[in-house]
């Protein structure tokens, strides 16, 4: 029996990431370095940095496979590839270890140095709001962070200039875990999930009700009914989960011009991250599909300042909401999809 389902669901790569802000320049919010090791993109570094305005600037080593799709924030600015004079970045037992310098589009020598030499550690699990400031995202991105922290005042040296300009380190001004830190956070065991990106097929496989099946990298538990309960991507801390309450139908069986509703919540590293609505309408061989009211995240047991620090800053668990996605699954032999995702708290924003 075929199945056609309008999801495209897949992991990400990334080994480590660190977000360092800065307070009061004219020009730059902060530094954004990425490592990565896989086939994908390539092993090495690829640095953002975000500028006042909503753009960001991509700048990578010539081992990267640069995506010319990549899209973040208000849109890129400079993209280029460039050496590193200097090159380390590392996540040890001591926390963040960062030295940094190239030169910039502008022919500006930038150089980002971060040592921390902390004795204890507490990370604690955490998704990054990647998505909040996307004007105009390319898919539903979530990157869960196994073990975030933040670098510890007491115990840190952040130095980051431009040519002569110093830029100053943000801090925050309550303490977290007990100590006071700079706005530079970090992670090394990342869950990165994609949802539906442009340009995606629909999900395609044969089962039967009742029946586990495996497919490529995913499994998927159908119900007897002949819906599909759940569909699954790795495993325990690198896993991610969409799972349907009431059953997601097959869109092969659905019936000529009737509204089909229900919901679905997502999973990853065990965790409820978020969940939504979908809507089906099918006309001939064609099925409107969409996905809005997503819902906050829900994070669990935090330490009182991660809980302050959401309090005051809410787009941590309120960004998913802003999200929809509307497209269309034309059931051929090889049935295709296409659509969309729209951010209208971007949209209205303007």
């Amino acid at each position: 029996m075929k199945y056609v389902l309008p999801f495209h669901f897949m992991f990400e790569h990334m080994k480590r990431l660190a977000v360092i802000s800065f307070k009061g320049d004219e020009e730059f919010e902060g530094y954004e370095p990425q490592f990565f090791d896989d086939p994908v993109n390539g092993k090495g570094i690829r640095l953002l940095r975000y500028r006042n305005n909503g753009k960001v600037d991509v700048y990578y080593e010539n081992s990267i496979i640069y995506d010319e799709s990549f899209s973040i924030g208000a849109g890129i600015e400079d993209c280029q590839m460039i050496r590193f004079d200097k090159n380390i970045f590392e996540i040890n037992a001591y926390g963040l270890q960062i030295h940094l310098a190239f030169t910039d589009a502008q022919g500006r020598k930038n150089e980002l140095k971060v040592q921390e030499n902390s004795a204890r550690k507490y990370p604690v699990p955490f998704l990054a709001p990647v998505g909040a400031g996307v004007e105009k995202p390319p898919k539903l991105f979530f990157v869960y962070m196994n073990d975030f922290d933040f670098a510890y005042r007491k115990t840190t040296q952040i130095h980051c200039s431009i040519d002569s300009r110093i830029l100053e380190p943000a801090t925050i001004p309550f303490l977290i875990g007990g100590h006071r830190i700079y706005l530079a956070r970090y992670c090394s065991r990342l869950n990165i999930v994609a949802l539906n990106p442009d340009h995606s097929n629909p999900f395609c496989f044969d089962s039967m009700p009742g029946k586990t099946i495996q497919q490529n990298e995913a499994q998927i538990h159908c119900n007897m009914e002949g819906k599909v309960e759940q569909i699954q991507i790795g495993e325990h801390l690198h896993s991610a989960i969409l799972d349907f309450p009431n059953g997601f139908p097959n869109l092969l069986d659905l019936p000529e011009n009737q509204c089909i509703t229900g919901s679905f919540d997502i999973y990853l590293s065990s965790a409820k991250i978020t969940g939504g609505q979908y809507l089906l309408e099918k006309t001939e061989d064609q099925v409107r599909v969409k996905f809005d009211q997503f819902k906050q995240w829900q994070p669990g047991k935090l330490p009182w300042g991660y809980k302050l620090l959401m309090t005051f800053l809410k787009f941590f668990r309120n960004w998913p909401t802003s999200y929809s996605w509307e497209g269309t699954v034309d059931l051929a032999e090889i049935p295709l999809m296409e659509g969309n995702w729209q951010n209208r708290r971007e949209r209205m924003a303007k």
